[in-house]
């Protein structure tokens, strides 16, 4: 998912489920001691302060001159174009969330509710393209079956691969070619890194102890992963079976 992704998806959902999700952003932004309540206009105990937490689309209300509930502080997610405020005047706090990290918050939040979401279609004319000039150069020695995997936010999760680098079943002459694209264009120019193996080798892939979401991940970083990247479909079919 890209982050304009995500934004059209936050515009779409209802009040109770983007408050939902804005507390979800409050409780692993701060570094303050958080205690969930969610009674008597309290959803926090925040450093010992009762908190009402509001998330704001509609940035016409100015979260200053809201009234507070007496005795309840508010507590402000204000979903910005170029980022998302935290707002807390009791505590004196402005915190600013960058969108990758809200990309990644969502990602943890959503496992556990029931989001549907019309996404707007993609074009993958460029994207097959590329996936054809890769068969008609790879595909001429033992008539390999080739396994394409990609990701345009590849950047947001830095070393961590995506959870279906590795296949569930490994199976001879079987290839992976995981293709990291630097936006959704799609196009061979935009092309970041690829990752190409034969199945068969990922048992010598490191895996990072710690990850998002709990989930078996590749480290991409490591020297053995180097010996499997490539900087662009040429090189990939100059060097896949030299290697």
């Amino acid at each position: 998912m890209t982050i304009d992704e995500l934004k059209n998806i936050l515009r779409t959902l209802s009040n109770s489920l983007i408050g939902s999700f804005g507390e979800y952003i409050i409780s692993k932004s701060l570094d303050y001691p958080i205690k969930k309540v969610h009674k008597n206009h309290t959803d926090f105990i925040i450093n010992g302060i009762p908190i009402d937490v509001k998330t704001i689309r509609n940035l016409n209300i100015i979260p200053n001159k809201q009234k507070n509930v007496k005795g309840i502080n508010l507590a402000f997610v204000l979903i910005l174009d170029t980022h998302v405020e935290l707002y807390i005047k009791k505590l004196s706090l402005i915190k600013v969330v960058e969108w990758y990290e809200v990309l990644m918050y969502y990602a943890e939040w959503k496992l556990n509710h029931n989001i549907f979401v019309k996404r707007a279609s993609i074009d993958l004319s460029e994207y097959k393209k590329n996936l054809n000039k890769i068969r008609e150069n790879i595909i001429t020695v033992n008539n390999e079956n080739i396994r394409f995997i990609y990701r345009t936010t590849q950047k947001l999760f830095n070393r961590e691969s995506p959870d279906n680098f590795i296949p569930k079943t490994i199976k001879e002459n079987h290839i992976t070619i995981f293709i990291d694209y630097k936006d959704c264009s799609f196009t061979e120019s935009c092309i970041n890194k690829i990752y190409a193996f034969y199945d068969s080798d990922a048992v010598t892939f490191p895996k990072l102890i710690k990850t998002r979401l709990h989930k078996d991940k590749i480290d991409l970083s490591s020297k053995v992963l180097q010996s499997y990247c490539y900087n662009s479909i040429d090189d990939l079919i100059e060097r896949f079976y030299s290697n």
